[in-house]
């Protein structure tokens, strides 16, 4: 089902970002980041289609509403309050705080995040999944939306990557 994976993006984020703390080079940092960017990607795709299944059309729809408000926002704000606590605090504890943060989020996820795939309902098949992802790979209208969407992250990413903070 959905909430085990969501639970174990949760643990591997959490776990990620406290590895963070801990690094002394560069490759053990950017091999950390790489398993937080990883682990998020877990919570971020499963997470919308559960809210969806978990609470309904409407109300999937304004919680939706909500976490794309913070998903869109949060790579502005993110840097531009990493680099104002940075001049108070050494960037270890920005890890700690997200690290924290992503510990609270495994334990609300642990005691509140309803299964919304019943057991057994659908057999695992490596074959049909390789063929599911053929068929989205070579749907023109998925790849036309995807590259959109992508495309459309360049300016934020951009600007996240050279401003001045």
């Amino acid at each position: 089902g959905r909430r085990p994976v969501l639970i174990t993006g949760a643990l591997i984020f959490t776990l990620a970002c406290a590895a963070t703390m801990f690094t002394t080079s560069m490759t053990q940092f950017l091999i950390a980041r790489a398993i937080q960017g990883t682990s998020i990607c877990f919570i971020a795709t499963v997470g919308y289609v559960t809210v969806q299944e978990a609470f309904g059309q409407t109300k999937g729809i304004r919680l939706m509403a909500i976490i794309t408000s913070i998903v869109l926002i949060a790579p502005i704000i993110g840097p531009l309050s990493g680099a104002a606590l940075m001049h108070f605090v050494h960037w270890k504890v920005l890890f700690a705080i997200i690290a924290i943060m992503g510990f609270i989020s495994f334990v609300g996820l642990l005691l509140a995040m309803p299964e919304t795939v019943k057991r057994g309902a659908v057999s695992f098949s490596a074959k049909s999944v390789l063929r599911d992802f053929r068929n989205v790979f070579c749907n023109r209208q998925f790849l036309f939306g995807a590259a959109t969407i992508s495309l459309s992250y360049i300016p934020m990413m951009s600007w996240v990557a050279v401003s001045p903070v």
